[in-house]
C-alpha cells in the first residue's frame, strides 16, 4: 500500500502546509519563493536523479522525486528509501564521532562488544570499521560472495535491496563469512 506522501511530509514538516505539483512539494513561506522557482527550473531541465530534500531548522523548504525510478519501476517519491553509496561513509563517521563525543562509545571499542556472536571479529575495533581495515567482505560490491548466492535466486537480491529482509539474515551471512584479511592488517575500500 502506497503511503499518502502529502500527509507523511506534512507530519515531517511539523504539520505546516506545503504546495504540491507533480512530484514536488515545497514550503509556502515567502522568503523561499526565488529559491523554489530556481529549484523547479533545475529539476525540470537538469540531469538530477533521485530525491532532493532541502530543509532548515523550521522545516522542509523543498522536496522532490525526479526522473529516477524505484525498484518497483515507479518514479521515486520523497518517501522512497535507497542506498546512497559511498556518501554513507561520511554520515556514518559523523554519527560515530558524535557518539564518541557523548561518551557512548569509543573508537577503540571492539566490534564483538556490540555483536557478541561475531566470533570472527576478534580484536576488530570501531576504528578499523571506519578506516576500512576490518577485513569484512563488501556486501554491496561482492553481493554474491557475501550472501552465497549459489543457494538463492534473484528474488532474494531484490528483496534485500528493497529492505524486505530481516537484519538477522544479514548478520547470519556476516557471521558465516571468513574475513578477507586480519583486522588492522590491510585497508580495502
Amino acid at each position: 500500500m502506497k503511503k499518502d506522501i502529502y500527509s507523511e511530509l506534512a507530519a515531517l514538516n511539523n504539520g505546516a502546509d506545503m504546495a504540491h505539483t507533480d512530484n514536488i512539494w515545497h514550503s509556502l513561506r515567502d522568503e523561499y519563493t526565488a529559491f523554489i522557482d530556481r529549484m523547479k527550473e533545475i529539476v525540470s531541465t537538469g540531469d538530477i536523479r533521485g530525491t532532493v530534500l532541502v530543509a532548515d531548522d523550521d522545516g522542509i523548504i523543498w522536496v522532490s522525486g525526479t526522473r529516477s525510478v524505484n525498484i518497483e519501476g515507479d518514479i521515486v517519491s520523497p518517501l522512497d528509501t535507497f542506498e546512497i553509496g559511498s556518501v554513507t561513509k561520511t554520515f556514518t563517521a559523523s554519527v560515530i564521532f558524535r557518539l564518541a563525543e557523548e561518551g557512548r562509545l569509543s573508537l577503540t571499542d571492539r566490534v564483538r562488544d556490540f555483536f557478541p556472536d561475531y566470533d570472527k571479529a576478534g580484536d576488530m575495533t570501531v576504528y578499523d570499521l571506519l578506516h576500512m581495515r576490518s577485513g569484512i567482505c563488501d556486501f554491496a560490491n561482492e553481493f554474491e560472495t557475501f550472501f552465497d548466492m549459489r543457494n538463492k535466486n534473484a528474488s532474494f537480491e531484490k528483496a534485500f535491496w528493497a529492505d524486505e529482509t530481516d537484519d538477522s539474515v544479514f548478520l547470519e551471512h556476516l557471521y558465516r563469512l571468513e574475513l578477507k584479511f586480519p583486522p588492522a592488517s590491510a585497508t580495502e575500500y
